[in-house]
């Protein structure tokens, strides 16, 4: 236990945060080093299929270790290069930015449904044959591979097709004991593996959506293992100056647990396509040159109508990435003003996002969040129901019901 500890408890765990591989991000412009791990034997691959990954059922489901306890259903199925060698490119893209060609005509079918393959990182806790070694860099490689090139994507980048091409090659036997159809936001994976699939699929739906050039249109092909684009275009005004048309785009998002002046209750709310007697904590997209301080406080106001004032306070608790497709999820705790017993009238006037909100009760929201991290059915006639462990809204109300928020002064 250290002094930040000390003051505020166990470090946070958030689902999709957490991945034990090493990115090795300063290594990703060395041909030499992608090429190595990308043809080494032991290197693993996840195949994804339409941003979905070949799950297995866990051999045991048992509880993670992470907080709160949940317990893991699936495992992600990785397989090796020899068992997907028909569906890979021989070769990794592995360009840098002074390789610049003009390949902007280009445009065919084939190059369409070319795998895209991104290089995840090293797990550094491999050893002997599994491990590769360059430089100051050791571990087991690990890729993504994006098996189907996505329909929406294919018929918007081609031309004079009167069907959307799609990837007929057959998915290689050792998929047999997989599922691909199982949608993401179900699955129940480790700590570990929520946090490389969210990798993997953040890139892979950037790179499907970014075909094309957004400053002059030319095609576009990926660099750096995978983690950025460059334009085809030998003239293209991105070539030769930072810009965030090459890099993968991450959008804020902020999500805040309001507790009101007296700190006894919280400020849930419920979305107008939402089942009746789920609630959240609200949340919304930062704009910019916004903090996310400020950014909380527009929040609850335009949603709830509650004004934080001068004398509000909004602090940050933790983060997660939100692979869908790309957001950093800031969690915030925050307190009104007033004096204790005060309250403010809870007033949905000003956006019309919500279809409620209100005030539950530490005792409310504690027996929720039970029901939630056991994914039981909920008690007959439950008038509160509550996001799983692996949002990060659980993750908030947790903190602060069970966990030591309140023990530190905000």
């Amino acid at each position: 236990m250290g002094v930040i500890d000390d003051k505020y408890g166990p470090a946070p765990y958030t689902y999709y945060a957490g991945s034990q591989l090493n990115r090795y991000s300063f290594l990703r412009d060395e041909t030499e080093f992608l090429t190595k791990a990308y043809t080494h034997p032991a290197a693993q691959f996840l195949v994804l299929r339409q941003l979905v990954p070949p799950v297995t059922p866990a051999s045991k489901p048992a509880p993670d270790s992470i907080l709160p306890p949940r317990p893991v259903f699936h495992n992600l199925k990785f397989v090796n290069r020899s068992e997907i060698e028909t569906i890979l490119p021989h070769q990794l893209p592995t360009g840098n930015d002074g390789e610049g060609d003009n390949h902007e005509n280009q445009e065919n079918v084939g190059d369409l449904l070319q795998p895209y393959v991104l290089f995840l990182g090293l797990d550094e806790q491999a050893t002997g044959a599994n491990s590769m070694s360059y430089k100051q860099a050791h571990g087991q490689p690990y890729f993504a591979v994006e098996y189907t090139t996505l329909p929406s994507i294919v018929a918007a980048t081609t031309t004079n097709t009167k069907e959307t091409p799609t990837n007929d090659t057959p998915m290689p036997k050792c998929f047999a004991d997989a599922r691909f159809d199982i949608a993401p936001m179900a699955l129940r994976l480790s700590a570990a593996e929520s946090a490389v699939y969210a990798q993997a699929r953040m890139y892979t739906d950037w790179v499907s959506r970014n075909r094309h050039c957004a400053a002059c249109g030319a095609r576009t092909r990926t660099i750096a293992g995978g983690t950025k684009l460059r334009c085809t275009r030998a003239d293209c005004k991105t070539h030769g100056t930072l810009t965030n048309l090459v890099f993968p785009r991450t959008d804020v998002s902020v999500i805040a647990a309001v507790l009101n002046p007296e700190g006894n209750q919280l400020l849930l709310g419920r979305g107008r396509n939402w089942p009746q007697a789920f609630y959240s904590c609200l949340a919304g997209f930062l704009e910019p040159g916004e903090s996310i301080e400020d950014c909380v406080r527009r929040e609850v106001w335009e949603e709830a109508g509650l004004d934080f004032g001068s004398g509000g306070r909004v602090v940050v608790h933790s983060t997660q990435p939100w692979p869908y497709p790309a957001n950093i999820m800031v969690g915030c705790i925050a307190q009104l003003p007033g004096a204790s017993g005060e309250q403010q009238a809870i007033h949905l006037g000003n956006d019309a996002e919500l279809a409620d909100a209100k005030w539950f009760s530490f005792t409310e929201v504690r027996e929720a969040l039970a029901r939630a991290a056991g994914r039981g059915r909920p008690a007959s006639g439950a008038t509160l129901l509550l996001p799983p462990p692996e949002a990060i809204a659980h993750i908030l109300l947790d903190a602060i019901v069970n966990g030591p928020v309140l023990k530190t002064k905000l």
